[in-house]
């Protein structure tokens, strides 16, 4: 996992603790993405209730809030549970929010932090396995990318152990991974 910078990483590491969710993707996501921005560190306990487990949608229009610190609360929130309104009146009145579409939020020089944030959230869709090597990466040439097909069937499946403790069961090459070459896209 990548971080921002030691902020980030220590921001990341305490929530965790705080909150004891180590084996859970929702909150790992929330608060990986809310440590991006010194915003939403420094507001943490006003975009999350520590004793309800929750977050506050309506954090979203305070105004220590910049555009960039929007977009990690909109994803963050996204990741959390699905959430695509900006605030509660939004919600009661199914208002989903246009700010919530990729081309809104990834335009930024945090895009590859979000990405790490999707990692965080969906382990299980995210896993890169090259299946010539038997493993994540890239293939042998470089010039090829495998990446996991969402299949829920899964056949002759082998186990990879992810070095963060959480274990992924991957199908067969042929089963849940296909090559595409660099610059080439469906």
């Amino acid at each position: 996992m990548i971080f921002l910078d030691d902020l980030h990483k220590k921001f990341y590491e305490d929530s965790v603790l705080r909150t004891n969710c180590s084996r859970d993707p929702y909150r790992k996501a929330l608060f990986y993405t809310l440590g991006l921005t010194s915003e939403t560190r420094d507001n943490i306990n006003t975009l999350y209730d520590f004793k309800l487990g929750c977050i506050n949608f309506d954090a979203l229009q305070k105004g220590w809030q910049t555009g960039t610190s929007r977009k990690v609360t909109r994803l963050a929130f996204n990741l959390f549970d699905g959430m695509a309104y900006d605030s509660e009146e939004d919600f009661s009145n199914s208002n989903i929010s246009k700010y919530y579409v990729v081309d809104e939020i990834f335009c930024c020089g945090l895009a590859p932090y979000f990405w790490e944030a999707i990692k965080l959230r969906y382990p299980e869709y995210t896993k890169l396995v090259d299946p010539q090597m038997g493993k994540e990466g890239c293939g042998v040439d470089n010039k090829t990318v495998f990446y996991p097909i969402a299949d829920e069937k899964v056949v002759g499946a082998e186990l990879f152990v992810d070095d963060t403790a959480d274990d992924y069961t991957v199908g067969d090459a042929d089963e849940r991974v296909r090559p595409v070459e660099k610059g080439i896209s469906d």
